[in-house]
């Protein structure tokens, strides 16, 4: 887990005082089935938890493991391709980036366009790759520029760090027009007809 308060619970016994402690640490406050842990400081600990009553000696020990992460905040990205104010670019098209350090990251990806304002949801979340590629079917327009953005996150913690934003344009669809067109004004079914334009 990473920094921060946690809660822990194990069944209750009606009428049970229970011992919360941490082992080769301190004594917690809780007398209840339940207790609050501050974990400050990164490492692995042992939580352990008696229960005892008026009818005899102090249950078995209960003991969990947790290991305690460093919560570091991650590296922006850099070396995104495509480069920014990149022009012409055809769908599928694959963006890429490379994070600072060798450190594992998960990346969010942002794509909107850039006459809106950005989304607050991802396109494209917990990618573990140092690439996506917007598919065909990507619901983006020909001809509009768009905004991208990648967001670093630092394995399970809620450390992020936000990437440059950078702009790309898709090609535009040709401008193509058809005059003259000159077909017969009849036909049957199973006949071959011609169809000519300019």
């Amino acid at each position: 887990m990473c920094p921060g308060t946690a809660t822990y619970t194990i069944n209750n016994i009606p009428g049970a005082t229970y011992f919360w402690r941490i082992a080769g640490g301190s004594t917690l406050a809780s007398t209840t089935n339940s207790a609050n842990v501050t974990w400050t400081t990164p490492g692995t600990y042992s939580l352990l938890v008696s229960a005892s009553g008026s009818c005899g000696a102090a249950s078995a020990i209960d003991t969990l493991v947790v290991t305690v992460i460093n919560s570091i905040q991650p590296d922006s990205v850099q070396s995104m391709l495509r480069p920014n104010g990149a022009i012409n670019q055809q769908l599928p098209l694959t963006l890429s980036w490379m994070p600072a350090s060798q450190t594992f990251y998960t990346f969010d990806l942002y794509v909107w366009r850039a006459d809106l304002a950005q989304p607050g949801t991802p396109y494209a979340a917990n990618l573990t790759t140092v690439n996506y590629t917007l598919p065909v079917n990507s619901g983006l327009s020909t001809n509009q520029p768009y905004k991208w953005m990648v967001v670093s996150h630092n394995g399970s913690c809620t450390q992020i760090n936000t990437g440059p934003i950078q702009q790309f344009t898709l090609i535009p669809l040709p401008d193509l027009v058809v005059q003259n067109v000159q077909a017969p004004t009849t036909a049957f079914s199973g006949q071959t007809i011609t169809i000519n334009g300019q």
